[in-house]
């Protein structure tokens, strides 16, 4: 190849090398950066074309090496200049000696040696670092852009050091309001648009966050900053706040001339987490205050039901030693029990709250005679208010309907408590009355109801007031500290009315007294209607399944298994079956009850006492499986539950299992023996 001509086409090359393809040789080389161009042993220079080609392309660190080794395979070079092709090209990085990237272009100008015939060729590097690294600039830059773009409505391109500005996006908003503020500058733009836009207690601080030299200072230690501002787009209107990002486009170099300005309107977005940060700072306040009056019940509820155990106990331990005397024993055993009915109903009144905010709380109706309702309301304070001496005043509205349909044990509840909280909390010889009145007008087929509980009590203060429906809340005062409960009839009273779809609510003055109204809507009943099958939740016992009808059989002799785990409660059972003259036997879990009664004759046993949780076979299964035996008479023996459950869904689960009757813990004599007898009516 003429040497003139190589001279010109490499003078302001890189690196050149002259090659002959056809002989696959390098025939010279010319290097002018040792770092990048450095010999290699095994690697000749003059020597073999594919030699150097492979170790070239080893050196390849860019994603198209496969496109380099392609490209100068010694096949396809001949092939090109075949074809035609006489100037083939690519562009890739290497890393010079010191581990920097140099990206090179590499051109080959392919021909033939008229003397040889050889296909020969020249190839020319040239370093064009620079230009890859301004094109990575630029593309980064697009990037910032693009991403800015997302969440900005005006995006502007900023150089400090000639002081001007490109506009990339711009919000048609701002264009139309504030166009005379975009002046030749930038640093004029921001000083006529601090002045006309930016509302007058932010402009300091818009004006000096703008600055060059303190968005220089701040992006030498970060990529990005970023400050609120506000504008004020309309004097009638509060000022909309604004959000400012700026983004550093460099490399981190030490002098910062150029920066990407966002601007985005955010009012809307730092109402919403404003709102949701009220939203949540209300929900951690109400979160705590449950936690304290949480915390407040269960130092209450501590001593509320250290009381009756104490009672308990105590009056246990007396019983022991006057074992000889029959009237200190019964006084001792009487106030055992009227402690034992204490703790029960403690204990009732956090299983129904449960309930009810567990959302699992529900009413079976049934007819029942008001006046009546009203009388065993009342018959469950008039011990309480005697003891007390307050003066009870009931007054029943004439105009009521006879008989209503309702949950007659809520309904109880319900008046119940309002009664027994203002007996409580009146002073001893003070006066309570209940007023029931017939409202108007009533949907058709319907009366509704006032219920008013009154007293000329304690009261209440406004704050308590506001809480007083809430679970676990009960007022700290000295003048009540001695009043026992639990705090939480009222939330049950407000559950229960929620569930029957009316409402209670309540006024009080300190030292005055308090009024509680509760308006509910029953449907009436007729005087022939026949009472339904009523709830069994929350009673003593209640029977699914009676045998059929006929003479009271005795239960003297009668044979009972009882299938209990426990065996204090299994003792217990056993002992007041035997008080009653009824033979029993026990089984310690359900697999053993199904198999006793298996085993044994059939009408051995007259009944089975079935406790519902029990390890190895629970009742419910070991109900369902006695159900299941093959002869009649075994299948067929009644099955009474004993459960400490007696809400709807657990006496609505032992009826399922097959279960005739069912006894809620814990056991009394009483309610045991009108079970058994209720499901023993058939005659042999």
């Amino acid at each position: 190849m003429d040497s003139l001509y190589r001279g010109v086409v490499t003078a302001d090359a890189f690196s050149s090398f002259e090659i002959n393809i056809t002989q696959n040789r390098v025939i010279s080389a010319v290097c002018r950066n040792p770092d990048v161009f450095y010999p290699v042993e095994g690697v000749p220079v003059p020597g073999p074309l594919d030699a150097n080609t492979r170790y070239w392309a080893g050196r390849v660190m860019s994603d198209n090496r496969d496109d380099f080794i392609r490209m100068m395979d010694r096949e396809n070079l001949l092939v090109m200049y075949e074809v035609g092709e006489r100037s083939p090209w690519i562009e890739y990085m290497v890393y010079d000696l010191n581990g920097n990237e140099v990206y090179l272009r590499e051109s080959l100008s392919l021909t033939k040696d008229e003397d040889s015939g050889d296909i020969v060729g020249i190839i020319i590097m040239r370093d064009i670092t620079e230009q890859k690294l301004v094109e990575k600039e630029n593309m980064r830059r697009l990037r910032v852009i693009e991403g800015l773009s997302v969440d900005y409505e005006s995006v502007y391109f900023v150089d400090f050091d000639s002081d001007t500005y490109d506009i990339y996006r711009r919000n048609s908003y701002i264009t139309r309001r504030y166009g005379d503020c975009f002046r030749e500058t930038y640093s004029e733009s921001i000083r006529v648009f601090a002045e006309t836009g930016v509302f007058p207690e932010d402009r300091e601080h818009f004006l000096r966050e703008m600055q060059a030299d303190t968005i220089r200072r701040k992006l030498k230690s970060q990529v990005a900053t970023r400050f609120i501002f506000r504008v004020q787009t309309d004097r009638r209107f509060p000022p909309r706040r604004y959000r400012v990002k700026l983004v550093r486009t460099g490399q981190g170099e030490q002098h910062i001339s150029n920066v990407l300005l966002g601007f985005a309107c955010v009012e809307e977005e730092m109402q919403a987490e404003s709102a949701q940060r009220e939203a949540l700072e209300s929900a951690l306040r109400q979160a705590r205050q449950a936690a304290e009056a949480k915390t407040l019940f269960l130092s209450n509820m501590s001593h509320d039901i250290r009381t009756p155990l104490n009672a308990i106990i105590g009056f246990t331990a007396l019983a022991k030693e006057h074992v000889s005397e029959p009237e200190v024993m019964q006084d001792y055993l009487n106030k055992i029990t009227e402690s034992s009915n204490h703790l029960l109903a403690l204990i009732s009144d956090v299983l129904d709250i449960t309930h009810i905010e567990s959302g699992r709380f529900s009413m079976e109706e049934s007819p029942h005679e008001i006046r009546e309702l009203i009388t065993q309301a009342v018959d469950l304070i008039r011990p309480q208010a005697a003891r007390r001496r307050t003066r009870l005043a009931i007054l029943v509205d004439d105009s009521l309907p006879k008989r209503i349909y309702c949950d007659s044990m809520r309904f109880s509840q319900v008046v119940s408590n309002l009664l027994g909280n203002a007996v409580k909390y009146t002073p001893e010889g003070g006066r309570v009355s209940l007023s029931v009145k017939r409202r108007t007008p009533s949907p058709r087929g319907y009366v509704s109801m006032e219920i008013v509980v009154s007293d000329n009590g304690i009261g209440m203060s406004q704050d308590f007031m506001k809480k007083i429906f809430d679970p676990f809340e009960r007022e700290n005062r000295t003048a009540v500290s001695r009043v026992e409960g639990s705090g939480l009839g009222l939330s049950i009273c407000k559950g229960i009315v929620d569930a029957a779809g009316g409402t209670i609510s309540v006024r009080s003055l300190p030292g005055k007294g308090s009024r509680f109204t509760v308006n509910l809507a029953f449907r009436i009943a007729q005087e022939n209607e026949k009472p339904e099958e009523e709830s069994a939740a929350g009673k003593k016992f209640h029977v699914f399944r009676k045998k059929k009808t006929g003479e009271k059989r005795s239960l003297d002799g009668i044979r009972v298994l009882v299938a209990e785990d426990n065996e204090l409660n299994r003792e217990i059972a056993v002992s007041m079956l035997e008080n009653m003259h009824i033979a029993a036997e026990a089984a310690e879990n359900g697999k053993l009850a199904v198999d006793r009664v298996a085993e044994m004759e059939p009408g051995y046993f007259d009944a089975v006492l079935m406790d519902v949780r029990m390890p190895v076979m629970d009742g419910h299964a070991a109900a369902r499986a006695i159900r299941a035996l093959p002869d009649e008479e075994r299948r067929n023996v009644p099955i009474i539950a004993m459960t400490a459950n007696a809400f709807e869904e657990d006496v609505l689960a032992a009826k399922e299992a097959g279960m005739d009757a069912y006894v809620s813990k814990p056991v009394d004599v009483k309610s045991l023996l009108a079970a058994i007898e209720a499901v023993m009516r058939e005659t042999k």
